[in-house]
């Protein structure tokens, strides 16, 4: 009896080309399915009554897609300023941002002038889309305090408190004006020419 190799099952994922022998030297080659790779061999050989490499040895791996190279995110998302004058800070409406880069991983700061408030993030970071993650913030002007006849203020957030507080203030300097002026008409004093047009306080000698 001639000694060869028995016929070799074929590999996960893959096939066997048609072979004419299984004898002593014989040689096959396999192939993968499509969208598969071999992980080492691709042909075996009929050595003392044995394929070696193994059929079974072989494995047909999925083919990884292609890895696509990173995109740079647009620096004009962020300001246009920062793309017409070719620097590292641009000028948004009422503030501005600055950035590191516009590789993956770079970050842009936004930033808002005095008298407004930033709205939205105020961070942001390249991302490998290429697009930048959050939205784009925005700086509100804040709204001025108006005192009305009983010293309340009428504004928005944070301006509305420190402005009620000095409305406050202004009503009381007020009051303590009016209080004095009331308390030297009293006393017989007319006090009011000296505390609009004099800067030194009434002579009190006659008291």
């Amino acid at each position: 009896m001639e000694a060869g190799c028995r016929a070799p099952p074929s590999p996960v994922n893959g096939s066997i080309e048609e072979y004419r022998s299984t004898e002593e030297g014989a040689e096959i080659q396999f192939h993968c399915h499509d969208g598969y790779t071999p992980n080492e061999w691709m042909s075996s050989q009929c050595l003392n009554s044995s394929w070696s490499p193994h059929s079974m040895d072989l494995v047909c791996v999925l083919t990884p897609p292609p890895k696509l190279p990173n995109k740079n995110c647009s620096l004009r998302d962020l300001s246009p300023s920062l793309v017409e004058e070719n620097r590292v800070c641009g000028s948004v409406s009422g503030g501005g941002v600055c950035y590191s880069g516009d590789s993956v991983g770079s970050v842009a700061v936004y930033f808002c002038d005095d008298g407004y408030s930033l709205e939205g993030d105020t961070t942001r970071e390249c991302l490998s889309s290429g697009l930048w993650n959050g939205t784009t913030p925005r700086c509100v002007e804040r709204e001025e305090c108006i005192c009305d006849d009983i010293g309340s203020c009428s504004g928005v957030n944070e301006p509305a408190v420190v402005g009620s507080t000095v409305c406050s203030i202004a009503i009381g300097v007020l009051l303590g004006v009016v209080g004095l002026y009331l308390i030297q008409r009293v006393r017989g004093q007319d006090v009011w020419p000296h505390l609009l047009l004099s800067p030194s306080p009434p002579s009190t000698s006659h008291l």
